[in-house]
């Protein structure tokens, strides 16, 4: 991938970057009334003529538009919905398995067309699907399992089909990102699974040494994982410090952070990913802020992610 092609995609979306949020808009929404919240948002180009999370996936969804119409190489990106892929190949199983009494949520924006994985699932065809879901959907159609079964292995494949989607892109910056998401989504279960089964952990995250030397030390307690991870004082104190819920969101953070330092290359493709990845913990931010009522766990949360 020859970068200079993207010095145009990031000049784009720099233009656009007003569009956004910044940490102190972002912290302000909890201190406005909702009046004053959905009028910003429409100063933002936001859409606010429906609920919250209908907002919430209009605002993604042309994000999404947006970055993939300026890309050079759109397919370079689409480890950036890994997450929404999986999540859809989860609800749309969970929903056969249930006989379609109920219709699935969709995460939105997707790769895959939700009528295209609803048709596979029903003629178990995973050969109509991409190749990064083909082998999570056939053993999910030919041995069923209970979900959350199902959901623990999805998230360890959805972080292998990231990785490996990101190496296909040939780009040093998007592999970089995809790998910090992917171990902050493993830092995840350490930071909140202190003196949990030590099986139930290794379900979640898949053998390895890595993996195993953490676990250990996280049904062990706050202190031995943070000894684990003592050549990483910062997410060590995080851990240490921070209930599960704020540990998650400055997780979050971390991965927008790097984001944001790869953005500073006017020839790469960090600022597209950088422009998603903002656009979607602004849409979470905003969502949390129509559906509640500003309690200080969720403005803390919100501090720690655009920290």
């Amino acid at each position: 991938m020859r970068q200079p092609r993207y010095a145009y995609a990031s000049a784009a979306v720099r233009a656009r970057a007003a569009r956004l949020l910044s940490a102190e808009e972002a912290a302000w929404l909890w201190t406005a009334d909702r009046e004053a919240v959905i009028r910003a948002l429409q100063h933002k180009g936001w859409r606010t003529d429906g609920p919250a999370e209908e907002m919430a996936v209009a605002r993604r969804q042309e994000a999404w538009a947006f970055v993939t119409s300026i890309a050079p190489d759109a397919k370079a990106l689409r480890f950036l919905l890994a997450e929404e892929e999986f999540l859809n190949l989860f609800v749309c199983t969970m929903a056969q398995m249930s006989g379609g009494d109920q219709a699935p949520v969709w995460a939105l924006p997707c790769i895959t067309p939700p009528s295209v994985l609803r048709n596979a699932a029903a003629e178990k065809d995973e050969q109509a699907l991409p190749h990064y879901l083909q082998k999570s959907a056939k053993a999910a159609w030919q041995k069923p399992q209970p979900g959350p079964q199902l959901m623990r292995r999805l998230q360890r494949e959805k972080r292998a089909a990231m990785l490996t989607l990101a190496e296909e892109s040939g780009s040093p910056q998007l592999s970089t990102l995809a790998m910090v998401q992917a171990d902050e989504d493993k830092a995840l279960f350490f930071g909140a699974v202190y003196g949990q089964d030590k099986e139930e952990i290794l379900a979640r995250l898949g053998p390895g040494g890595d993996n195993e030397r953490a676990i250990e030390a996280a049904v062990r307690g706050p202190r031995a994982l943070c000894a684990h991870w003592q050549q990483d004082g910062e997410k060590a104190r995080a851990a240490e410090t921070m209930d599960p819920n704020a540990f998650e969101a400055w997780c979050d953070g971390q991965v927008l952070k790097t984001a944001e330092a790869l953005s500073q290359d006017p020839f790469g493709p960090g600022a597209l990913a950088a422009y998603w990845l903002k656009t979607k913990a602004e849409t979470q931010e905003v969502c949390l802020r129509l559906l509640e009522d500003g309690t200080t766990s969720l403005q803390e949360r919100g501090r720690l992610q655009y920290a």
